[in-house]
C-alpha cells in the first residue's frame, strides 16, 4: 500500500491508515500464526494489574517438533530484511523532499517492525 497506493489513491491520510492498517494485520499474523507455524515461538508481554509491572512471557514448541529448514531461515531473513527496508525508505523520504510527508508513515513501520524482531530473538536466545 505504501509503494503504490499513491497510484491509485491520491489521499494521503487514506493511504497512512491503509498501510498502519495492513501493518497491524502483518503484526498479528507474524506474532501469533506465523512465527508460532513456522519456528514454534510465541512472545507476549503481561501486566500485573496490582503492581504495574510488566513482563515478557515466552512459548515455545515441544523439543520433539523440528521446523522445517526452509521455513525457518525464510522467516528469520523476513525478520531482519522488513525493518531494514523500512528504514531504507525512510531514508529515501529524507532525500526527497517533496516527499518528506511520508517519513510519519515510515518512522511508524520503521518503529514498530522491528518490535516483533526483538521478541522473536529474545525467545530463540531463551529457547537452548
Amino acid at each position: 500500500m505504501y509503494l503504490f497506493g499513491v497510484l491509485f489513491i491520491r489521499n494521503f491520510v487514506l493511504v497512512f491508515i491503509l498501510t498502519l492498517l495492513l501493518l497491524s494485520i502483518d503484526f498479528y499474523y507474524l506474532k501469533n500464526i506465523a512465527g508460532r507455524r513456522l519456528v514454534g515461538l510465541r512472545w507476549w508481554n503481561e501486566v500485573n494489574t496490582s503492581t504495574g509491572d510488566s513482563h515478557w512471557v515466552f512459548e515455545s514448541a515441544s523439543s520433539d517438533r523440528q521446523p522445517n529448514a526452509t521455513d525457518k531461515r525464510f522467516f528469520w531473513l523476513s525478520m531482519y530484511v522488513v525493518p531494514a527496508l523500512w528504514v531504507g525508505l525512510a531514508i529515501l523520504a529524507i532525500f526527497r523532499l517533496q516527499n518528506f510527508i511520508w517519513l510519519v508513515t515510515n518512522g511508524e513501520c520503521a518503529r514498530s517492525t522491528p518490535v516483533l524482531l526483538m521478541g522473536r530473538m529474545r525467545r530463540a536466545n531463551r529457547k537452548q
